[in-house]
């Protein structure tokens, strides 16, 4: 037989096949980890944070719309036939938003905080974008990893069965 050692062939070949795995498996976690992190409920002070960031403080254009329209038309009697909001009147909803402003505002938190805080919250908005960032860097790295693996694979002429979802 010639001088090849084919042991450390065979060995080096379920080297790269366990760094696959590895690599897979740990893909996978992090994956997994950052879909819990982002899927999980906010606490009710992260609620009042997203509810209070949807209230518009200025008019909508709508109003500057009606406002023309009634100007436009002086001799209309508008007594008899009211102006007319775009839509189902959710522009109007979107108007007294803003009117009434810090109301509503004092309103949902007085609300939010008669309400019991649920056992299993996330982390809050902010940590969690941080922990996110953090995920994606090694879910890249790992990622990168593997791809340079596959690469020096196919270069050497082994295959690389695709162990996809479907495959």
């Amino acid at each position: 037989m010639s001088g090849v050692d084919l042991l450390n062939v065979r060995r080096a070949l379920d080297a790269m096949a366990a760094e696959r795995t590895r690599l897979e498996t740990e893909i996978q976690s992090l994956l997994q980890q950052r879909e819990d992190i982002a899927s999980a409920p906010l606490c009710l002070s992260d609620v009042e944070t997203v509810l209070l960031n949807s209230i518009r403080s200025e008019p909508p254009g709508s109003l500057v719309r009606v406002v023309e329209m009634i100007r436009s038309r002086p001799h209309k009697v508008w007594a008899t036939t009211p102006p007319i909001w775009a839509n189902d009147g959710s522009e109007l909803g979107t108007l007294l938003a803003c009117l009434l402003n810090a109301e509503i505002r004092k309103g949902i938190g007085k609300a939010l905080k008669a309400l019991p805080e649920p056992e299993n919250v996330g982390l809050p908005l902010a940590q969690r974008a941080e922990k996110i960032g953090a995920l994606d860097v090694r879910i890249e790295k790992a990622e990168r990893a593997l791809g340079e693996l596959r690469e020096s694979a196919v270069q050497a002429g082994l295959s690389w069965p695709e162990r996809g979802l479907y495959a």
